[in-house]
């Protein structure tokens, strides 16, 4: 069962969240070789202020942040895959 963890920088509208769910769990049905219904994504956003890069919070930063970290747990029967997904 892939868990795909993605922490980052709150701000992102349910809209983008469904279609990046969408396609992480299209790169691992067709590159995993996962089942649809065994894939769990989710979305862990977090404040600017608690987000920090290169030792600055983002708060702080003249930039938009673009901050995204992303954590996929896998079974020991699934294939280690490195995916590849825009953002």
């Amino acid at each position: 069962m892939p868990h795909v963890q993605i922490t980052w920088v709150e701000g992102r509208t349910p809209e983008q969240k469904r279609k990046i769910a969408e396609r992480v769990t299209n790169v691992l049905i067709e590159d995993g070789k996962a089942k649809r219904e065994n894939i769990h994504v989710s979305f862990h956003d977090v404040p600017s202020t608690n987000y920090a890069e290169a030792g600055v919070l983002v708060m702080d930063q003249k930039r938009m942040p673009c901050a995204a970290t992303v954590q996929i747990s896998r079974s020991a029967w699934m294939p280690a895959i490195n995916p590849k997904v825009a953002m």
